[in-house]
């Protein structure tokens, strides 16, 4: 588990795919389903909030993937 950040309006936080998964070199990762939760609190507003977002990912070939919103 990553440590929990503060963002602060209008901040950006990258999250590295290759720190999320490990494939050995004899396998090949043809998908994979991600799932990005985050507990936020609106400024002004008294309590937080949650969202949960799902993404998903095939290969094309060539170590390239399409990510997609789950669901479509």
């Amino acid at each position: 588990m990553p440590p929990a950040l503060t963002l602060y309006p209008g901040a950006k936080e990258s999250v590295p795919f290759s720190n999320c998964y490990i494939v050995s070199p004899n396998n090949l990762l043809a998908g994979a389903y991600i799932g990005l939760h985050v507990i936020y609190r609106p400024l002004l507003w008294p309590t937080s909030r949650t969202t949960t977002q799902v993404f998903y990912t095939k290969s094309i070939g060539a170590d390239h993937f399409v990510w997609y919103s789950y669901p479509e």
